[in-house]
């Protein structure tokens, strides 16, 4: 495929997506159906050349016995569509599960809570003073709410104005990243009808 082919359908496909702006229409549907077909495709697929690659070939090729038994827990989950053998699967599902919370529960709290508070707290500049202020203000206002130390409070008070304004900050970077996402669109658009460079 032609990298110009690639640009036209490119434009084409963002037009499309857009007209939903002007109503439902016959054009975003087709645009809607093409991405989730494409997107269904390429999840297939991408499956595939997993299993193929980290999975048979090396059980074939290379001899790992071991990975049999991800091989069979995958294909237990298979007996979900049939209502004789449906209770196999919850044992793949249970496996699964197990894992991925022992794996949670062991690195979250390093890397989401210790982590985070050992950073805060390395004091280098005026904004980082500010950070840790803002930061005790926020955990007050959560676990001294209704403490009627007058400290407390104020600190509780100045959290809450510290999380809206995190909040408006996150909400206005989201907006200019959808802006910007747009413009590049547009921009796009204009590139493939030779308008900008």
């Amino acid at each position: 495929m032609s990298a110009q082919f690639g640009i036209y359908l490119a434009g084409i496909v963002t037009i499309a997506l857009y007209s939903y702006l002007i109503g439902d229409n016959k054009m975003f549907k087709f645009a809607e159906h093409l991405y989730v077909g494409s997107a269904a495709g390429h999840a297939i697929t991408m499956g595939y050349i997993n299993i193929r690659d980290l999975g048979w070939t090396p059980l074939v090729t290379k001899g790992q016995v071991m990975l049999l038994i991800p091989i069979l827990l995958g294909l237990c989950l298979y007996s979900r569509f049939t209502t004789k053998f449906v209770w196999v699967s919850r044992y793949a599902i249970a496996v699964t599960i197990g894992i991925g919370t022992g794996v949670t529960l062991r690195g979250m709290p390093s890397a989401q809570i210790l982590s985070q508070l050992q950073a805060s707290m390395v004091i280098k500049n005026v904004n980082d003073l500010l950070a840790i202020v803002g930061m005790v203000g926020v955990m007050l206002y959560f676990l001294f709410i209704y403490a009627q130390n007058p400290v407390t409070k104020g600190f509780g008070r100045m959290g809450r104005w510290v999380m809206m304004i995190t909040f408006g900050v996150g909400f206005g970077t989201s907006t200019f990243s959808m802006v910007a996402r747009g413009t590049g669109a547009v921009t796009a658009i204009l590139r493939m009808l030779g308008l900008v460079k």
